[in-house]
């Protein structure tokens, strides 16, 4: 063989060994990463008595509705969850806000009987990537069509 041909298989091997172990440990955490994220959701839903029917995750916010018609929001970065009582909802709707022509933010708009609000951002122009602005009109339009179907 000549040196080239040498040397790209020497570098071939060497780039698999390096990315081989690194593809593997992030394969793994991804696992772990999600079962710790189902037995937060099982926790949740043992600890309120209840039963998840639908689930819908965007950047990282899970949201998770019950079948007692709660409404779980669980960050999964640190897993903390908020946990929203939809009896006490009124009205239901989607907001998206321009900054010119770009859109600033998709939310869901939560009314209470008691006159206050509580928004759901699904996307936020600078933190958010652009690709997730599609999903996010999408999961604002079809939740607050769930929502107020089961007002």
């Amino acid at each position: 063989m000549t040196n080239i041909l040498e040397n790209a298989l020497v570098m071939v091997v060497l780039a698999a060994l390096i990315w081989i172990p690194v593809l593997i440990v992030r394969k793994s955490n991804k696992k772990k990463k999600q079962v710790l994220i189902q037995n937060k959701l099982e926790k949740i839903t043992a600890d309120n008595n209840c039963k998840l029917i639908r689930k819908d995750t965007i950047g990282n916010l899970l949201i998770a509705y019950s079948d007692n018609r709660k409404m779980i929001l669980l960050n999964l970065i640190d897993l903390v969850y908020e946990i929203i009582d939809l009896e006490k909802v009124t009205d239901v709707k989607e907001d998206i806000s321009y900054n010119g022509k770009e859109v600033k933010n998709v939310m869901l708009v939560l009314s209470f009987n008691n006159g206050t609000k509580r928004e759901v951002s699904l996307y936020k122009q600078y933190d958010n990537s652009e690709r997730e602005l599609s999903v996010a009109k999408k999961l604002a339009a079809s939740s607050a069509l769930f929502l107020t179907s089961s007002i």
